[in-house]
């Protein structure tokens, strides 16, 4: 690859070699999409972050509202946000 920097012509033997194929976009693609994962991970997901393992199992609406409700029932007080947040990683371990 050529680069022209100030009028004065570049070339990076570096960029040469490192073109992207179709596979191999394709699975940086795959990477972004949600995969299924098993009920553990799930769970721990949502123990890290309440809503997380919800948003990993392809779930983003039902993830993001977890994580609103949980959230605020931390800030309305410690106890109502500790239940919620184990309601929140069972839902995520029981639900397909």
């Amino acid at each position: 690859m050529q680069l022209a920097l100030g009028g004065v012509a570049w070339k990076d033997p570096n960029l040469e070699s490192a073109k992207l194929d179709y596979p191999t976009i394709t699975r940086l693609i795959d990477m972004t999409r949600s995969s299924p994962i098993d009920q553990n991970t799930a769970a721990f997901l949502s123990f890290l972050l309440p809503g997380w393992g919800q948003m990993r199992r392809g779930k983003t609406a039902q993830g993001l509202i977890w994580m609103v409700v949980v959230i605020a029932g931390y800030l309305l007080m410690v106890v109502p946000g500790v239940i919620l947040h184990i309601l929140c990683m069972l839902e995520a371990y029981w639900r397909e």
